[in-house]
């Protein structure tokens, strides 16, 4: 196929049009002149939109600065749509927490475990920020208050993640005085080579590190890179002496530092002294697992063992990037009552980490392959290149002379390309399986082009288009709208025939591939049977042939679906599947939950004949067969894959939402390399969600908002992760806008964010921005503001504050007069950051007296105190009927504030005052999900559709659950605008439907929700 390349027309055109986005401060100028095209992105390449409605394409080097390991639309990805959940955000469903286990399992074993736990959030920075927070709570001692990392470290945005980035340009403007990290030198590594020998000794030496009398081996001095990295461990040693350190965090691969490589036998040592000090250690591993190397996670591949030879582990592991969450792994008990995340972005992630892990083999030979492109281009400008390196799906190389870093990534649009620096001379680049060999050729012939110009000042001319590999995404798009279609009328009671659809099959096979589509039966078994048993002896050796028995078995039961393909009368390919109970001797069957569900079905034969190979029919074919499975109220198809050997065939469950039942270790007992198989199971039917009463502020919508038009609409942005910080569509920005509208002028200014933490530290870097003076808040007993960092914590009442913090008693009708006093007191005698305050807290859905919020706002006047709203139980009229958002009440109108929109989105807005205008100060890898924040957009929008009918449904609910429970004795209750809550003896079926917290049950619906549950009493 033949894409477009980006021009110098289609960057000003667009420029032209991020301008009134720009305007008025609305947000900073910092976006790439390019507006996505989610749809129309293919492989490696990211489609842009034009004015005249064409897309052009870059070749993204960066994949999404390693988010996409697998490329744009990948179908992997596209399973991620075939759960409710992810439409709804349901974090409670059946479903969701058999994935989480699943993801789990994988994990451990990736780890090598026999388990783990796992914290789920919405950023890499956030997830360090939990393990630092995990590593700070079990400190040594209770003067340890120190973080200890690496010169050329990047660990996040967040405080305490930037405190500890070493890059003073990105940590200097945003430094609080006392809360600094001790940095010590990092041992880099010349090239990739990252397992070195250790020296004799050198476990017990650094196991030993505490003790009083050490003296480093004079031969360990004549290596000059073992020479760097026991100068780099005695400098941690000297600071571990000190008690003063609560947490070592490192990268196994320092990425934005400038890929630079750091081997066994330091972090050998390194965990060795952690150990012995009793600090905790964090393996940041952000950018570098999920495959960036050549294991999943890059730690290992050090095989780091200590002196009795058992497994080096550290404490924490953090991932993000292709994980698509924030992810702590350890064994520290997570909880699960702070955790904010994303139901889509988590498994999204989960079917990442499977497909990745099921191309090991092509992951070393894509290596292997751009190892060859790259010695050619750094030997032809080897007198201003040099330090080529690279492993797995990343390589890096660096300039000689840095003033040419800059020139290069000036001309990196100009011929298509997308990459980034790290460190003052590296170029960075990151791959994922998407990339073939035409793609190689056109990444490096434009490499060589702009090293032409940038070093001999020969300018060659841009490319126009380039030729890639065709992928078929336009027809992977029809067939997976398709199957949501189905599943979403079968559940809305809308659905088709099956006389109908199998019409619409046979069309399609038939206008689309030139084959006949066939359904087999009983009644025509017998003129197929021959022809099976021959493509079976044709396609498998012996022992994996399905014998034809299993095949007839299959056509007898009513629920089976038995399926084949014609080409010119011959047998192109077949797919059969039935009841789990029709092959016990299956291996695994008879483990299997859904064994005596007849309407769990088992995956029998899936084949292709050879001649036809390579033409998606297997894929086609599984896809028809869920349809049907859809029409015949099947709920599940279940099945086995033999690891690595069927990654194809992995590869295709996966994009229908296949997940890990169980993992059968040494299944095959034969001679080959990989012998483990997957059972998987993949979701067909919807099922009514759970009509979750307390779920309104993560869950913005239910299933009553999905029709064709919006779910076709949100396909794209469920499927593709993008860094929203450099790359946005028209329609994210449109969704953005209308949101920011609802905001009075003053506050229309404002930045996106992935969730609550992340809106608190960018707000106080705001704050920051202003005074450089003040880091003491002040809050109210019981008010939340996120658990993800340790300035959300320190809000939230944490035992130990880390950053300090005045708490006054929480607001209510009985104590404001004497609580504004209080607060007077404290701003005339003291200066704070910020007044932080939830109009509505989320933990006690106690509405604060508006009289309270209007002497608040008058006293932080009077001080000149900024005042700070959390808006996110607020929102969405439940304050007051008169403002969807209550900063639009100009007497208590806050200097600024954000709002949590559900899964992994939020918005921050504030005055002229505080806003930063200057690009990239604010800035995160991915400032939130396109996908969460359109979810927002179209519940607000139904909100706002007809406000006097939602106020409506509002009373209604509220008045309806009120009698339901007053039936009961010792019963309280407060419920108004649809949100409140409830204490007593409640029967279940009122549990189930409500979250408990804080001796109360909590009552916040989205406006499906209560529609849904008014309907259906």
């Amino acid at each position: 196929m033949k894409l477009k390349i980006i021009n110098k027309d289609l960057e000003n055109s667009t420029k032209e049009k991020l301008e009134k986005y720009y305007e008025n401060n609305f947000i900073p100028a910092e976006k790439k002149n390019y507006l996505t095209d989610l749809s129309r992105c293919v492989g490696p390449y990211l489609a842009c939109s034009s004015t005249t409605g064409e897309s052009h394409w870059l070749l993204d080097a960066a994949s999404q600065i390693a988010t996409l390991g697998l490329g744009f639309n990948h179908s992997a990805f596209m399973g991620t749509a075939h759960y409710l959940s992810s439409w709804t955000n349901d974090k409670e469903s059946a479903e969701f927490k058999s994935i989480r286990l699943g993801f789990e399992s994988f994990l451990a074993r990736s780890l090598k475990r026999k388990s783990v736990s796992t914290t789920f959030c919405n950023s890499g920075a956030e997830a360090n920020e939990i393990a630092l927070g995990h590593c700070f709570k079990n400190r040594p001692s209770n003067k340890a208050n120190k973080i200890l990392a690496f010169e050329g470290s990047f660990h996040g945005r967040l405080l305490m993640s930037l405190q500890s980035t070493w890059n003073p340009s990105k940590r200097e403007p945003f430094e609080w005085p006392g809360f600094d990290t001790i940095f010590c030198p990092s041992p880099a590594l010349a090239d990739e080579k990252i397992n070195l020998p250790l020296p004799n000794n050198w476990c017990d030496f650094w196991d030993s590190s505490a003790s009083t009398n050490i003296e480093v081996p004079a031969d360990w001095k004549l290596d000059p890179i073992m020479e760097g990295e026991v100068k780099s461990l005695l400098k941690v040693r000297t600071e571990l002496l000190t008690g003063a350190i609560f947490s070592i965090i490192v990268e196994p691969m320092q990425c934005e530092g400038g890929d630079r490589y750091l081997s066994n036998r330091f972090f050998t040592a390194l965990l060795l002294m952690a150990k012995a000090f009793r600090v905790g250690t964090i393996f940041d591993e952000v950018q570098t697992g999920f495959h960036l190397g050549e294991d999943f996670f890059w730690h290992m591949q050090f095989d780091l063992r200590g002196p009795d030879n058992n497994p080096l582990i550290p404490e924490h592991i953090v991932c993000a990037k292709k994980a698509q969450i924030g992810l702590v792994i350890s064994d520290v008990p997570n909880n699960e009552d702070t955790e904010e995340f994303q139901v889509a972005s988590v498994i999204r992630g989960y079917h990442h980490a499977v497909t990745l892990d099921q191309n090991k083999a092509k992951i070393l030979k894509l290596a292997e392959l751009n190892r060859n492109f790259l010695s050619k281009f750094c030997s032809q400008f080897s007198n201003f290149v040099e330090s080529p390196r690279g492993l797995g799906l990343c390589f890096a190389f660096d300039l000689k002379n840095k003033e040419h870093t800059g020139k290069f990534i000036a001309n990196r649009f100009d011929y298509g390309l997308l990459f980034y620096p790290a460190g003052d001379n590296t170029l960075r680049f990151r791959l994922n399986l998407a990339f073939g060999e035409k793609d190689l050729e056109f990444l490096y012939a434009s490499l060589t082009a702009i090293a032409e110009f940038v070093f001999n000042s020969n300018r060659v001319a841009p490319p126009t288009h380039i030729e890639t590999n065709e992928r078929h995404t336009e027809e992977l798009y029809i067939w997976q709208h398709n199957l949501l279609m189905a599943k979403l009328n079968c559940v809305k009671d809308e659905k088709a025939t099956l006389e109908s659809t199998v019409a619409e099959l046979e069309h399609h096979f038939k206008e689309a591939h030139g084959f006949s589509f066939e359904v087999i039966t009983e009644g025509n078994f017998q003129n197929i049977e021959k022809e099976i048993v021959q493509l079976q002896k044709n396609v498998y050796e012996p022992v994996r042939q399905t014998p034809i028995e299993k095949f007839k078995t299959a056509t007898q039961h009513p629920n089976s679906i038995c399926l084949a393909l014609r080409k010119n009368n011959e047998l192109a390919a077949i797919c059969f599947a039935g009841p789990l109970k029709l092959f016990p001797y299956e291996k695994g069957t008879r483990r299997d939950p859904g064994f005596e569900n007849q309407s769990t079905l088992y995956m029998l034969d899936c084949t292709v004949a050879p001649p036809f190979l390579g033409r998606g029919l297997g894929k086609y074919l599984k896809y028809a067969l869920t349809q049907i499975a859809v029409l015949k109220n099947i709920d599940e198809i279940h099945g086995r894959n033999r690891d690595q050997m069927a990654s194809s065939m992995h590869l295709i469950n996966t994009s229908l939402g296949a997940t890990e039942l169980f993992y059968n270790p040494e299944d095959y007992l034969d001679d080959e390399k990989y012998r483990d198989v997957w059972y998987y199971s993949s979701p067909v039917s919807w099922s009514q969600e759970t009509n979750n009463l307390s779920s309104g502020l993560y869950a913005p919508i239910g299933i009553a908002s999905l029709n064709n038009e919006f779910l076709k609409s949100q396909l794209p942005a469920i499927n593709n992760k993008l860094c929203l910080s450099n790359f946005v569509s028209e329609r994210y920005l449109d969704n953005l806008k209308e949101i920011f509208e609802l905001l009075p002028k003053e506050l229309k200014h404002g930045y996106t964010a992935s969730g609550q933490s992340e809106c608190i530290d960018k707000l106080a870097k705001l704050l920051w921005n202003k005074n450089k003076k003040h880091c003491k808040s002040l809050t109210f007993k019981s008010h939340y503001f996120g658990a993800g960092s340790f300035l959300s914590r320190s809000l939230n009442e944490e035992l130990e504050s880390f950053f300090p913090v005045d708490t006054l008693a929480a607001p209510t009708t009985e104590n404001v007069s004497n609580l504004l006093k209080e607060v007077e007191t404290l701003l005339k005698t003291n200066s704070y950051l910020g007044v932080w305050i939830e109009p509505i807290p989320q933990q006690t859905m106690e509405r604060v007296p508006l009289e309270f919020l209007k002497g608040l706002k008058a006293i932080c006047e009077e001080y000149s105190t900024p005042l700070v709203f959390n808006e996110t139980a607020s929102s969405q009229f439940r304050y007051t009927k008169d403002s969807y958002f209550l900063a639009q009440l100009e007497e208590v109108r806050p200097d600024c504030g954000f709002v949590a929109l559900g899964g992994q989105a939020a918005i921050i807005y504030t005055n002229e005052t505080y806003f930063i205008e200057k690009p990239l100060m604010l800035i995160s890898t991915w400032d939130g999900d396109e996908f969460a924040l359109s979810n927002y957009h179209c519940g607000m929008k139904n909100i706002l559709k007809d406000k006097k009918y939602f106020h409506s449904i509002c009373d209604n609910f509220s008045k309806k659950l009120k009698e339901e429970l007053l039936q009961y004795a010792n019963i309280e209750i407060q419920i108004e605008r649809g949100f409140g809550w409830v204490t007593g003896p409640i029967p279940s079926k009122y549990q189930k439907l409500l979250s408990y917290k804080n001796d109360r049950y909590l009552i916040c619906p989205s406006f499906d929700h209560m529609k849904f549950f008014l309907e259906n009493k």
